[in-house]
């Protein structure tokens, strides 16, 4: 009775709506909120969603490349060819590069080869 009061005059919401909050907040983005319970606790992990890459070694083509796959969340690597436009060789070389940096996990192998951004 006191939350929904409390919720009223505006001094805060009303108790369980936070977490349907965050979900839709990071709906559009590639990391969800991680939940774990026990019981006697809980603990939420929120990932940063203004983080960026560190660009040292990250270049233009490469910055599409993760563009793409964020909104796709993974693609194999003819739907990146189709995306970018470049060629077989230099495709494959991006995501190579990618995958080294630790930014980009390759899963599958032959034509069953997918590639999505690595959960930071």
């Amino acid at each position: 009775m006191i939350v929904h009061v409390l919720d009223k005059i505006g001094y805060m919401e009303n108790f369980g709506s936070g977490i349907r909050r965050i979900y839709s907040l990071y709906s559009d983005f590639n990391k969800k909120p991680d939940i774990a319970a026990t019981e006697n606790s809980f603990k939420i992990t929120l990932y940063n969603r203004n983080y960026l890459l560190n660009q040292d070694n990250i270049n233009g083509e490469m910055f599409v490349m993760i563009n793409f796959l964020s909104t796709v969340q993974s693609a194999p690597r003819k739907k990146f060819q189709e995306h970018v436009k470049f060629s077989k060789d230099k495709t494959i070389r991006l995501l190579n590069h990618l995958i080294s940096e630790d930014i980009v996990i390759k899963r599958g192998e032959s034509i069953s080869t997918v590639y999505s951004l690595k959960n930071r």
